[in-house]
């Protein structure tokens, strides 16, 4: 096993949700394609509960460390941010990696779902065939983040950080 991969897990979407993937009947509970993974990830600390929280500080001694208040030397909201973005990264390698060992086409769908519209509460991301996908893909489309666009928000609020750190200096 690559070394990098060593903080993620691959999962089943579910046995139903697998065998109905192509189903219109049951378009809100099929996978999204005939080949669909959930990427895990192993970390237990609050901010990766969901994407939208990754890359959060939380200081008891500075009230936060996040954009427009100060931090304190005990916590790096910097270093939180860049940890989040290369974790992302680093999900898209292993995903990739996998589809590729499985034999899966070259198109493939990251997702990442926003908490409350997920059925998993817990943070994953969808790994997809699109070339074998299913009604359910469009039919949760509305849901689905694509891991490009978390990346890039996660890039534009470490830019704004530093921004902001270049002003009070």
């Amino acid at each position: 096993a690559n070394d990098d991969f060593k903080d993620f897990l691959i999962a089943s979407h579910g046995v139903q949700q697998d065998e109905n993937w192509n189903s219109d009947d049951t378009a809100r509970f099929g996978s999204l394609s005939k080949r669909h993974k959930l990427l895990l990830v192993k970390y237990s600390e609050y901010e990766w509960f969901n994407v939208l929280t990754c890359g959060l500080t939380w200081c008891h001694k500075c009230k936060g460390g996040q954009v427009g208040r100060r931090s304190c030397a005990d916590c790096d909201p910097k270093g939180k941010l860049e940890h989040a973005i290369e974790t992302l990264e680093r999900m898209r390698a292993a995903a990739l990696h996998f589809a590729c060992d499985e034999g899966w086409s070259n198109e493939i769908g990251l997702y990442l779902n926003v908490y409350p519209h997920c059925s998993v509460n817990s943070f994953h991301l969808h790994i997809v065939d699109l070339e074998c996908k299913g009604p359910s893909l469009n039919a949760l489309a509305w849901r689905n983040l694509s891991l490009d666009a978390a990346q890039d928000a996660l890039k534009q609020e470490l830019g704004e950080l530093q921004r902001e750190k270049t002003r009070r200096a």
